[in-house]
């Protein structure tokens, strides 16, 4: 009995450097499969990214907070949606470094991005959602809006007793 292993082609080079578009171009042509390692990756750096953050606000280090949301929201860009589930966190801690900046209307207007993820914090990750809506809830807090953060800690709180 014979074994088949797949053929496997790997295509590697500096971002932006159109690595993604030759490939599907070059797996179209040939009748091969196409997986955009990339793309797949790109949501896992972006949530460890994310969760550096919320660190530096509690240290105070702004400078760490903004280097670490501007990589973060680098890769905003590549996700598949904006209302991607990951977007959260960098929503919520969006918010509450644009409240330390003194830019509460900026807040505002993340946080209310942030209503559009809030379906998808759910048991399924729970460790994840429940730390996104303790960000958020701190940021409404910031805001002096009790009773959004009070709504978001007790959505935290039902997927803990889940």
């Amino acid at each position: 009995m014979s074994v088949v292993f797949p053929f496997v082609v790997a295509i590697d080079g500096p971002a932006g450097s159109g690595k993604s578009s030759v490939s599907k171009e070059v797996a179209r042509r040939l009748g091969f499969g196409f997986l955009d390692t990339g793309a797949a990756y790109r949501p896992f750096v972006r949530l460890a990214l994310a969760r550096y953050q919320p660190v530096a606000l509690e240290r105070g280090d702004l400078s760490a907070a903004v280097s670490d949301m501007n990589q973060a929201n680098a890769l905003v860009h590549d996700a598949p949606s904006p209302d991607y589930v990951v977007t959260g966190i960098l929503l919520a801690t969006g918010a509450r470094l644009a409240l330390a900046q003194g830019q509460g209307a900026r807040a505002r207007q993340l946080l209310a991005s942030a209503q559009r993820v809030r379906p998808q914090l759910t048991h399924a990750i729970s460790w994840f959602s429940v730390q996104t809506q303790l960000e958020l809830a701190k940021a409404h807090l910031a805001l002096s809006d009790v009773k959004g953060a009070s709504t978001l800690y007790h959505e935290a709180d039902e997927i803990l007793r889940r």
